[in-house]
């Protein structure tokens, strides 16, 4: 569960401090955190209960496997309460301190509020040492492993009992959701003392080979530690396996942490050689045809000055479509970028990609046919389709010979959208198909006007594909022409509504 954070009321900040100190000495916080969430917290003065929260919610958050955790910083917090907070001054004994908590001495000192069930309380609703049992009800904010461990670590403060063991059970509190009622049960056994032999020293001077003999109020107190012994070897045991969890759980988002780092430096790496070889080069062709355009002008033909500048715009174009490609597959690799899903009609979109393409096409007499039904819609990212079907369209014009064709489909087969951009151009063999995308490997090759591609779009398109749970591939022969298919989860709006 999480802590509410508008909770009324305040905690001391002793409180605070002793509840971040508990953590501190089970090296679960990191100094970091600890240290900025110490630093800001005075002793002598009172917080919102927020505060108390937040730290809550960050342990919880931050280590799924945190039962026994917050059982054991609730004995660390006893111990510190009692050496440098008011312990030393209020109990002398075990039996001290689980009387201390009746009607909520110890834990309405360090919370208040305008009344108790604002806050919480605690009583004892059933006490009886004979049978070595009391029972408490206590309302708090704070988990019921850290308040079981609380009780558990005051009964240890002292060596006064041969066993203690404590059972928590948690019950909705009516009076105020943000709190939980603990039924507290500590069941325990005093030692007891006797003017002929004390046991604890007995023991402790006991050599190897000695015996000790024991009376029977010695050996019912060894089996009742005994005991005890086996009760806290499974504590230690679940602590141990929660600790176990936990780093298991930090090395494996370690070991992610490394692949992720590795892929981003292989990025940046991929990036920067972009910039360095395909952003850089063409501008000494752009410089180029440019000053020959400036300083001998008068002296070109009409046919020269047209030649060069249809080279000049072919250059242009190729480098926007560079810059734009490799700003959307820049934008991809971030970690938090998110599609922005829309019913899209397939037939007005491709229209509207052909059209942006037209030029290029009639430059070459290809004819693009688009045979995609009017009824057809996708569930997609609209930029980003539009940035697949602009690829791939642009890629078949480029391998497309003079006068040839490339044909857009689209068909419903089972549960997916399949898209197929096909063209009668040179095609390809096998080994250039195998190289297609190919995870970190840019593969380009000329077109059949010496047109050059920037070796992204392909792996551009491979990743927005796969972003919307599709797939993407390619056939092709050398000479006879190439498909390139995708497909998409095909989703219904109305079903998508009822969803």
């Amino acid at each position: 569960m999480k802590y509410a954070k508008h909770i009324e009321g305040e905690v001391a900040g002793s409180f605070l401090l002793g509840i971040s100190a508990s953590f501190a000495k089970l090296n679960i916080i990191t100094e970091h955190v600890l240290k900025q969430h110490i630093d800001s917290i005075d002793p002598n003065q009172w917080y919102p209960c927020s505060v108390l929260a937040d730290l809550l919610n960050y342990v919880m958050d931050k280590y799924p496997h945190h039962d026994s955790i917050f059982f054991n910083a609730g004995i660390h917090f006893i111990k510190i309460w009692y050496e440098y907070g008011p312990g030393k001054s209020m109990i002398a004994s075990s039996l001290d301190w689980l009387y201390t908590n009746a009607e909520g001495q110890g834990y309405n000192t360090v919370v208040r509020g305008r009344n108790i069930n604002e806050v919480g309380w605690c009583r004892i609703t059933e006490a009886d040492e004979k049978a070595g049992i009391i029972q408490y009800e206590n309302v708090t904010m704070l988990p019921t492993d850290v308040v079981k461990g609380v009780f558990y670590g005051g009964c240890l403060l002292f060596n006064d009992m041969d066993f203690v063991s404590v059972e928590t059970v948690e019950e909705d509190f009516a009076p105020n959701p943000f709190l939980s009622k603990i039924i507290v049960t500590v069941r325990f056994r005093l030692k007891r003392k006797h003017s002929d032999i004390d046991l604890d020293d007995s023991i402790q001077d006991m050599k190897f080979g000695e015996t000790v003999p024991l009376a029977g109020e010695e050996l019912e107190s060894l089996k009742w530690r005994y005991k005890h012994l086996l009760y806290k070897i499974n504590l230690d045991a679940e602590y141990s396996s929660n600790l176990s969890k936990i780093l298991v759980d930090h090395v494996n988002k370690s070991i992610e942490l490394t692949r992720e780092l590795e892929e981003q430096n292989a990025i940046k790496d991929k990036f920067f050689t972009i910039l360095a070889h395909d952003l850089r080069s063409p501008f000494s062709v752009f410089l180029n045809i440019s000053d020959i355009l400036d300083t001998e002008y008068a002296s070109l033909s009409q046919v020269e000055i047209r030649r060069f500048s249809r080279d000049l715009n072919m250059a242009l174009h190729r480098q926007y479509e560079l810059l734009t490609d490799l700003l959307e597959w820049s934008r991809m690799q971030l970690k938090n970028y998110a599609l922005n899903f829309e019913f899209l009609n397939l037939n007005k979109l491709a229209y509207s990609v052909v059209d942006v393409l037209a030029s290029v096409a009639k430059q070459k007499g290809i004819e693009i046919v688009i045979a995609v039904g009017e009824e057809i819609n996708a569930y997609a990212d609209l930029n980003m389709l539009k940035l697949v079907l602009r690829n791939l369209i642009s890629n078949s014009i480029k391998f497309t010979a003079k006068n040839g064709r490339v044909g857009v489909t689209a068909s419903i087969e089972k549960d997916y959208l399949v898209i197929t951009v096909a063209d009668n151009g040179i095609g390809m063999p096998a080994e250039s198909l195998q190289k297609l995308f190919v995870s970190n490997t840019r593969f380009t090759s000329p077109g059949t006007m010496g047109e050059k591609g920037t070796g992204l779009g392909l792996m551009l398109c491979k990743e927005i594909v796969e972003k919307h749970r599709g797939t993407i591939h390619a056939e092709s022969e050398a000479g006879r022409g190439s498909k390139f298919i995708f497909t998409l989860p095909h989703i219904v709006q109305n079903k998508l509504a009822a969803l």
